[in-house]
């Protein structure tokens, strides 16, 4: 092998002259390998340079455990390993011998020696390596960019067919049913609970793969214990914090592609294994440097691309929703539940969130993570550790001795002073985004989904909700024309359905309880506001507030689960009179009501306990259901007698 040739085909060494490739040739070896020798081993370090002067060799590379796959051969003058020339970066793969195989090798010491010596040959060098360089990246860079693109449309696809294949699935398996029903030949309830699990499952393994929107729909309906089968709950309970993980090597190429360093340069230490996976991220916890004991909240691989998918299969069912449902602006519900998924992919907005709403949590007492703003950036998070556990985890929550109770109303509190009071709040406080710490104090982590109420519609929805809740009519329909969802000509029509729904027991146990007795009352309920939609000529759709019905409607059923003793309605009655009673001291004009209301109420009151202490013959669930709504109401009036003549109370 002449060396001089060998060496002059190296485009990093063009620059020097016949003198200086005359140096670099003597501190060359000649090397020779027999069939099937490993000439390096991927992963090696501080080598150097190979040139093949003859025979053919194979480029291996690890694809997984244990197996190689070959992806190059290398003939006379190609070379390898010029990187290790300059830096202690390991060898990317294994180079073997197909056959008898002669090498020039250039070791790394011998390298920096002659660099050494010659400082004129160090700079051409190293000048040709930075250009050579650079070419090399940018055609790597086109490489990379054409992969991703072949890569992501694959992935759209795959996502895609997942979609319909699953929907496809559930759509089949529940038809049978509803046609074998129809039939009157109705499965056995074994079966039937087969068919509930199994279509969980399916759910649950395809979101577990595709993460995004799937896995917040899943996390949504968990918690419809109200609604959906006790097979259903069971397996979509799983997808709160646990969905399959991404794999750790993924997760620090992340980190290293946001910071330019990897997990165990940037943290004293670094769990590996994530203690949560959820729908958007995972986290896992590290130490500081400095000591302090964290979380780093890092954004799953492709999210940005499994969102945009998702989002775009649902602005496509919605678009052809709409032309059936002419009175529902559908994009415009679309739109809301587009903006929050989009924020979500940017952690410095939940960062932002974090501190801005902490500090109104903090005055309620209720703990939010610090954020470590300098280890923060749009895909990964730092937050203080917080030793808790989920508000699901009621069994730990009992050995610790925590009053459930006054856990739940705290909970309750957060969000109603959030979202009315304040305006700005938590829209997805489902419970692995809640924590109980063991001295019985609140947590509220993963502030990624948050909302911000225009004054009108936060207004709005105080005099609608507490309308509702004190079942005062003019209230509520106060609350529903100020927030331009009706025109004042409807009012009539609005009082008349808050009197018939909110003065009924056993509607108010389905709205603000979630107790749903069956079928019926799903229907009664939706019976009377789809009348009411036909009869409201100026409806439109209800604009930002699809983010707040959504958590409202999680926080209740989060009660209900951590604290199933009493109702809903009467754990938060403590919450709620205090946000009436400042409500009625800044609209007076609410508290003017007839005093032969009250006086009504309280005979009515009367007139139940006497039949409880006279008579075993009333049915006790009627009774609790009648004495609940007037208790209800008589609360109500006396809360507005508070506000004006104590002299008008009856006797």
């Amino acid at each position: 092998m002449h060396r001089l040739d060998s060496l002059r085909r190296l485009p990093f060494l063009d620059a020097l002259d016949n003198d200086e490739i005359r140096h670099v040739a003597a501190a060359c070896e000649e090397r020779q390998y027999a069939p099937n020798e490993v000439i390096v081993e991927e992963g090696a370090t501080s080598v150097g340079l190979f040139v093949v002067g003859a025979g053919v060799a194979s480029v291996l590379k690890a694809v997984r455990w244990r197996r190689q796959q070959a992806i190059a051969k290398l003939h006379a003058g190609d070379h390898f390993g010029e990187m290790s020339l300059i830096n202690n970066a390991p060898i990317s793969a294994t180079v073997i011998a197909d056959g008898k195989v002669e090498c020039l090798f250039f070791p790394r010491a011998s390298f920096m020696r002659v660099l050494d010596e010659h400082p004129a040959i160090g700079r051409k060098v190293l000048w040709s390596f930075a250009q050579t360089l650079s070419h090399r990246l940018v055609e790597a860079d086109r490489r990379y960019a054409r992969a991703l693109y072949v890569r992501d449309r694959g992935a759209a696809v795959v996502h895609l067919t997942s979609l319909v294949v699953l929907y496809s699935r559930i759509v089949w398996a529940y038809s049978r049913v509803f046609l074998r029903w129809k039939l009157g030949i109705p499965y056995r309830p074994e079966r039937l609970s087969r068919i509930h699990r199994r279509s969980a499952q399916l759910f649950r393994d395809v979101a577990c793969r595709l993460k995004g929107a799937n896995v917040k729909m899943a996390q949504l309906a968990s918690l419809q214990a109200h609604l959906l089968p006790t097979e259903v709950i069971e397996e979509l309970r799983t997808l709160r914090d646990q969905v399959t993980a991404t794999e750790y090597p993924l997760i620090a190429g992340m980190i290293q592609s946001e910071f330019g360093l990897g997990p165990l340069e940037i943290f004293a230490d670094f769990d590996k294994v994530p203690i949560a996976a959820a729908s958007m991220g995972q986290v896992h916890e590290a130490r500081l440097v400095t000591g302090e004991r964290v979380v780093v909240k890092v954004l799953h691989p492709g999210l940005e691309r499994s969102v945009r998918i998702d989002l775009w299969v649902i602005r496509s069912v919605f678009k052809v929703l709409a032309r059936f449902l002419k009175k529902v602006d559908l994009m415009q519900l679309y739109r809301e539940a587009e903006e929050p998924l989009h924020e979500e992919l940017n952690l410095l907005l939940e960062a932002k969130a974090t501190e801005q709403i902490g500090r109104e949590l903090q005055r309620m007492g209720v703990r939010v993570p610090r954020v470590y703003w300098h280890h923060s950036t749009q895909r990964v998070l730092t937050l203080e550790y917080l030793n808790g556990v989920k508000l699901s985890d009621i069994e730990q929550i009992k050995s610790w001795g925590i009053d459930r109770r006054k856990l739940m109303q705290s909970y309750m509190d957060a969000f109603l002073r959030q979202a009315l009071e304040g305006g700005y709040f938590h829209c997805d406080p489902h419970p692995a985004n809640a924590f109980c710490m063991p001295d019985g104090q609140l947590a509220l982590l993963d502030f990624g989904m948050v909302k911000k109420l225009p004054a009108i519609v936060r207004t709005g929805l105080m005099k609608e909700i507490l309308g509702a809740f004190f079942n005062n009519p003019t209230l509520y329909a106060d609350g529903v024309i100020e927030r331009g969802v009706v025109g004042e000509r409807e009012r009539v029509l609005l009082e008349s359905f808050a009197r018939e729904v909110f003065a009924d027991p056993q509607m108010r146990s389905a709205i603000f309880d979630h107790d749903i007795k069956g079928t019926g009352d799903v229907k009664n309920l939706s019976g009377k506001m789809g009348e009411l939609l036909k009869k409201l000529d100026t409806f439109r759709t209800p604009q930002n507030e699809l983010m707040f019905v959504r958590a409202l409607g999680i926080t209740i059923d989060v009660c209900r689960e951590v604290y199933p003793e009493e109702a809903v309605s009467q754990l938060v009655m403590p919450v709620a009179i205090p946000i009436f009673r400042r409500f009625l001291t800044e609209n007076p004009q609410y508290a003017q009501l007839p005093p032969g209301e009250l006086a009504d109420a309280w005979t009515r009151i009367r007139e139940l306990l006497e039949m409880a202490r006279s008579s075993l013959r009333v049915q006790r669930t009627r009774l609790e259901r009648d004495v609940t709504g007037m208790f209800q109401t008589a609360l109500q009036r006396l809360l507005v007698f508070s506000q004006t003549d104590r002299r008008t109370w009856p006797e």
